[in-house]
């Protein structure tokens, strides 16, 4: 039976055309929006982590982060007395 029918539909393009036609767009959205959702959700991890080093917890690694200002002054200030 379906040899019988034809390939091409009533609008002279072949199946595989119209399928690729349909499916291409709807696969480059679901593409982008899987970026876009995956950069937000690492933008959002990124804000929580500035927010708990603000807010004074030390529960996550502070290791590669920059020194307070406080701490840059202080290391400063033996710079000076350990050159004089």
């Amino acid at each position: 039976m379906a040899a019988d029918s034809p390939a091409n539909s009533s609008t002279g393009l072949p199946k595989w055309q119209i399928a690729l036609a349909v499916g291409a767009p709807i696969a480059v959205g679901v593409a982008v929006g899987a970026y876009y959702y995956r950069k937000s959700r690492s933008k959002d991890a990124d804000t929580d982590e500035e927010k708990s080093v603000t807010q004074g917890n030390t529960s996550k690694s502070t290791a590669n982060s920059e020194p307070k200002k406080e701490e840059k002054v202080r290391n400063l200030e033996d710079l000076q007395v350990l050159t004089t």
